[in-house]
């Protein structure tokens, strides 16, 4: 109940709500009795807002397995119209996304449609259409694979946290402990494989810079250039 108050909008959040109450009217909630269930939040502070309608015929569209016919507005702020298959429905750092198929405009159709992954928030206008789709478990796959998006990746990434960092790195590949090797002088050597380009860089940020690329020699090059870029367009 929490995570569907924190993750869907209206008005699905108040159809779960109501379903969970019904629920533990008929069943015991497990808890003690001294349990205050609002004192458990789920914080999610970079939740994008959404049109209620729009998700709405969105989350039926990819229940039905039935084809949309959409308006949206991409990144650079381009507005078109698109048909499109949506088979995955995926909730990633506050933002809620499709991965399907484009298969053309109200107006044609594509020889072959292709992957595409739009951003729930940046659909103007939903509609679902009559037309439906059998899902494709590629999709589905690559997403439980990590790769939601087809990022560059490093095939390796090497890197030496130092000791002030380094308790808070153990902590985050806690679960991955092959990929780490505690150094005398209390840093840390971690070694990750198959790492997309952004993820590489947001671990340097994450630790304010206290860390050093030991490879790739491309993901060096491009820290050298970010902090550059930092330092030029602070002045």
């Amino acid at each position: 109940q929490k995570v569907a108050e924190s993750l869907m909008p209206e008005p699905l959040r108040t159809s779960i709500n109501e379903a969970v109450r019904s629920l533990l009217a008929r069943n015991s909630t497990g808890f003690s009795e001294m349990a205050e269930p609002d004192m458990m939040q789920i914080i999610n502070p970079v939740q994008r807002p959404l049109s209620s309608e729009v998700f709405c015929t969105v989350f039926k569209a990819w229940e039905k397995r039935q084809k949309l016919q959409l308006s949206y507005c991409s990144a650079k702020g381009t507005q078109r119209d698109m048909v499109f298959e949506p088979h995955v429905l995926a909730w990633q750092s506050g933002v809620w996304y499709l991965k399907g198929l484009l298969c053309g405009t109200p107006k044609y159709s594509y020889r072959k449609p292709y992957d595409t992954i739009l951003a729930v928030h940046r659909i103007l206008a939903a509609e679902r259409i009559v037309a439906s789709f059998q899902g494709d478990q590629r999709l589905l796959e690559s997403v439980k694979k990590g790769k939601l998006f087809e990022f560059s990746r490093y095939p390796e990434v090497r890197l030496h946290f130092l000791p002030t960092v380094a308790l808070q790195a153990r902590e985050r590949f806690a679960n991955e402990p092959e990929c780490m090797q505690q150094e005398a002088d209390g840093s840390l050597l971690v070694t990750l494989k198959d790492l997309a380009e952004y993820e590489a860089v947001d671990l340097i940020l994450w630790v304010r810079g206290e860390v050093r690329v030991l490879a790739p020699e491309a993901l060096r090059n491009e820290v050298i250039r970010i902090g550059e870029a930092l330092l030029r367009n602070q002045k």
